[in-house]
């Protein structure tokens, strides 16, 4: 595989798992684990959506 092609396949990767979270998907725990994951890990827009979704949805919500 040329280096331009594991590039354009990583950013539809991302842009497909960045879809899945916006449609809902938290599953953190197994993207934390998923080997599929592996090749995006590198990567600092990766790393900023599983920052994202580790924040709670509302960090200033009370619980009561």
């Amino acid at each position: 595989m040329v280096a331009a092609e594991g590039g354009s396949e990583a950013e539809r990767a991302m842009h497909w798992l960045r879809q899945a979270v916006a449609a809902g998907y938290r599953n953190l725990a197994l993207m934390r684990k998923d080997d599929d994951l592996d090749p995006l890990r590198s990567r600092p827009d990766f790393q900023m959506l599983m920052m994202d979704l580790d924040m709670p949805r509302d960090p200033f919500a009370r619980g009561e």
